[in-house]
């Protein structure tokens, strides 16, 4: 689980655990699910566009990580506006958790 900003929204993200490498997002504003599919993805380094976008509502996040595991980079929307993302591991009841640890076995190239 990660949590962080886009612009100035929170906003908390899952990592997909399956093969596509996707993830679920949501602001904490309104509490709707969004989907993006993996685009590619490096050992630290994630790109991801939104599911189904068509038009305006279409989204590309380009992350990465740096060495203290928080994801920064930007979201580019359809007309081409771009908003800084932070987004860092969040431990759910103290534990780990499976999105830090797929983040850190990522091994494709962006």
């Amino acid at each position: 689980m990660l949590k962080g900003k886009i612009g100035k929204y929170p906003v908390v993200m899952a990592l997909n655990s399956d093969a596509d490498g996707g993830a679920t997002y949501f602001y904490e504003s309104s509490l709707q699910d969004i989907l993006l599919n993996g685009m590619g993805s490096g050992k630290r380094c994630l790109l991801f566009k939104l599911a189904g976008g068509v038009g305006d509502t279409e989204e590309t996040f380009r992350l990465q990580q740096g060495a203290d595991k928080i994801w920064t980079g930007t979201c580019r929307n359809a007309k081409g506006v771009s908003l800084p993302v932070m987004l860092a591991p969040v431990a759910l009841n103290g534990q780990r958790s499976d999105a830090v640890y797929k983040a850190e076995q990522i091994v494709h190239l962006c």
